[in-house]
């Protein structure tokens, strides 16, 4: 009787253990089983999707980025309770949290991220050379008598002597000159403070050959290209001021010259016990008879 008792006491454990055989299998397949959460961000309008959205799947430890389609996908994710972060520069960061179900086998979400401004802290630049004076920010090319008669030039011009300084261009036709681009008339000519408008011989050919200006009877030529104050104002591009030369002190003295292009004539000296001075400049030009 204990015998018969305890093979049916064996069945029936066997039998139990059967019946409950296929829900056991079913959970553990279940909570094998890993899924997918596609995504999907967008302008706050929808008109737009946004490349390169950082997408972080907190608790995770998990972080991708949105494709050209402004798409993201995390694979292999186990059911339960997630939170997704996106962010994106200019835009605010969206925080979203749901549940990935042990039913589903594909999560679609889609953010929609609003416009914000990018705040940033401030910023400190330093050096260690110290500032320049005011009168360096001055961008100033300065020419002596010396360097504008002896430099290689055409016609003996002083438009010309200074036509290969750094910004500045000008024809092999004309004497006229530009600086960074502006036109001629962009550039302020003075004569010992005097404006000069025009200052050209010829200007049927370019608009002028030659200036009227004798280099000789130059003592310095100054061409400010940049930074020149308000008392050069009207005038965008540089300011070309000349000098006049200053007579000797040690009576009077004459010169003349002739060239392919010119004759010149100078004459200059003191009187009243040298109280007074003169400097007498001509230049007859025969371009056009050439």
């Amino acid at each position: 009787m204990a015998r018969s008792i305890f093979v049916l006491f064996s069945w029936l454990t066997i039998l139990c253990g059967l019946c409950s055989l296929p829900g056991g299998l079913s959970h553990a397949r279940d909570l094998g089983r890993r899924h997918i959460i596609v995504g999907t961000v967008l302008s706050a309008n929808g008109d737009s999707v946004l490349i390169g959205a950082n997408v972080v799947l907190t608790g995770r430890d998990r972080h991708t980025e949105t494709d050209s389609l402004g798409q993201f996908t995390f694979d292999d994710v186990a059911p339960g309770s997630y939170s997704l972060r996106v962010t994106h520069v200019g835009y605010a960061p969206r925080v979203d949290e749901g549940r990935v179900e042990a039913s589903t086998d594909t999560l679609f979400v889609s953010f929609r991220l609003t416009e914000a401004p990018a705040v940033m802290g401030n910023i400190s630049v330093t050096s260690q050379t110290p500032l320049p004076r005011p009168d360096e920010l001055v961008s100033q090319h300065v020419f002596d008598d010396h360097h504008l008669q002896t430099s290689p030039q055409f016609a003996e011009d002083v438009y010309r002597a200074v036509a290969r300084i750094p910004g500045v261009s000008a024809d092999d036709y004309s004497a006229r000159f530009r600086v960074r681009g502006g036109e001629h008339d962009e550039v302020l000519v003075l004569l010992d403070g005097l404006e000069l408008i025009e200052p050209f011989h010829v200007k049927d050919v370019e608009g002028g050959i030659m200036s009227i200006v004798d280099v000789a009877a130059l003592e310095q030529a100054s061409l400010l290209t940049g930074g020149f104050s308000a008392a050069y104002g009207n005038r965008k591009s540089a300011v070309f001021d000349l000098q006049s030369r200053r007579p000797p002190q040690n009576g009077a003295r004459m010169s003349a010259g002739v060239s392919l292009l010119n004759a010149r004539a100078m004459s200059e000296g003191t009187f009243l016990d040298r109280r007074g001075s003169w400097l007498v400049s001509a230049r007859r030009g025969y371009a056009e008879l050439i």
